[in-house]
């Protein structure tokens, strides 16, 4: 299958790229700079969409504003589809489902992890910190009428 590239400050290209497609996946951060404009195009549009967020702020802010359209067109959003969140999201699933073993009424309610990962920030990852700090994406975020766990909207 052919490769397609848009700049996504560019929105005749991203919605031009969007219409012309299946799957839209995105690997470069920070998506909240980056990649709101192609979650908005892929909703409207019906196109599916993952990329390998872990700023889970800009996610919830995508659910909040997107998902109902998504819906409403068949597209598929996907974030966190990588090392930052797939793991972690795992083992407590794991945890869970086996303290409920012992007793159906039992609920996780707090869960710490902690890594040793022996590599280096990707200049993603740097300015994903950056922009939260000092950027634009760190102007207090709106409400959102989400619950802790951007996956519970219903």
């Amino acid at each position: 299958p052919e490769v397609v590239v848009a700049d996504s400050s560019d929105v005749d290209a991203v919605t031009a790229m969007v219409k012309d497609t299946k799957v839209v996946v995105s690997f470069a951060g920070p998506f909240a700079r980056y990649s709101t404009s192609v979650v908005k195009a892929c909703a409207e549009a019906g196109t599916d969409y993952c990329d390998i967020t872990g700023e889970t702020d800009w996610a919830r802010e995508m659910i909040a504003t997107y998902d109902d359209v998504a819906r409403g067109t068949g597209a598929r959003i996907v974030h966190f589809c990588g090392h930052d969140c797939v793991p972690w999201d795992l083992m407590v699933l794991m945890m869970s489902k086996k303290l409920k073993e012992g007793n159906a009424e039992e609920s996780l309610e707090h869960v710490d992890m902690y890594d040793d990962i022996k590599s280096q920030a990707s200049g993603g990852t740097i300015e994903t910190f950056m922009g939260a700090m000092y950027g634009p994406e760190s102007a207090k975020r709106k409400q959102q009428l989400l619950s802790y766990d951007p996956l519970l909207k219903c």
